[in-house]
């Protein structure tokens, strides 16, 4: 597995994002961060989302993509794309239920030249344990069987962020 890297580019009204390699928890305080940016300031009318190089994606950042599919449904009452070509992703986004959120594209897509590189946040332990709270909860959302899947986790992680973490 390769280290885990997020690019996106902005062109016009339209965020492009692309994940490759390993996408873990580590990545994920920076790139919440920048959700929250493009839709408090950009504002687009449509995210397309790349995953045609990701290897493997952790449920923390399955959580920021189902957030994402939110802010731009509530925001322009539309729905993200995902492209992905890799038979196993396609597997675990349809068995969280992103089909039902995303449209998924079973096909390359290629992103803009000019991406650039999402940059690293260093993350304390409490903003880490926050994001995977948030995140998870957004995964508890999307469907009945993601609520009683990550149930258990949340609660775990909470746990560990009163007990564990200042």
């Amino acid at each position: 597995m390769s280290d885990g890297r997020i690019l996106y580019a902005l062109q016009d009204d339209a965020c492009f994002i692309r994940l490759e390699g390993d996408i873990r928890y580590t990545e994920s305080v920076s790139f919440d961060n920048f959700i929250d940016r493009l839709f408090d300031r950009e504002r687009p009318s449509r995210v397309l989302i790349d995953l045609t190089a990701a290897e493997l994606i952790d449920s923390t950042n399955l959580g920021l993509l189902a957030k994402i599919a939110k802010r731009l449904m509530s925001l322009r009452n539309d729905t993200a794309t995902i492209f992905s070509t890799s038979e196993d992703i396609n597997m675990l986004l349809e068995s969280i239920g992103f089909d039902d959120v995303f449209n998924m594209v079973e096909d390359e897509k290629a992103p803009p030249t000019d991406m650039r590189e999402l940059p690293g946040a260093p993350a304390n332990r409490r903003a880490q344990g926050i994001t995977m709270v948030e995140a998870h909860k957004e995964l508890m959302e999307l469907n009945e069987k993601n609520r009683d899947v990550f149930r258990n986790v949340v609660h775990m992680l909470e746990k560990d962020l009163d007990e564990n973490v200042p």
